[in-house]
């Protein structure tokens, strides 16, 4: 799996970014909105890719297979958000 970045780098996309463009390092509320949440999406999307990716199995009284809770809910650490 690709790495997502941290909050801190995607500071640093910004504020390159900003820095092309001007002298100030004024930011504006949408642009921290729209970086806010472009952070949100990617690590939205690589929780669900790791569920995915780390979903387990059990049979319970049948042969009908379930999914265990704890394989989607433990697939990605909230400690990977920084």
């Amino acid at each position: 799996m690709e790495k997502t970045p941290t909050a801190e780098e995607i500071i640093s996309i910004v504020e390159a970014t900003v820095a092309a463009y001007s002298n100030s390092p004024v930011w504006y509320k949408t642009d921290i909105k729209k970086y806010m949440i472009q952070f949100a999406k990617l690590h939205v999307e690589a929780a669900l890719k790791s569920a995915y990716n780390n979903i387990e199995y059990t049979t319970v009284d049948s042969s009908v297979p379930y999914v265990v809770e704890e394989s989607i809910l433990n697939s990605y650490p909230l400690n990977n958000i920084k």
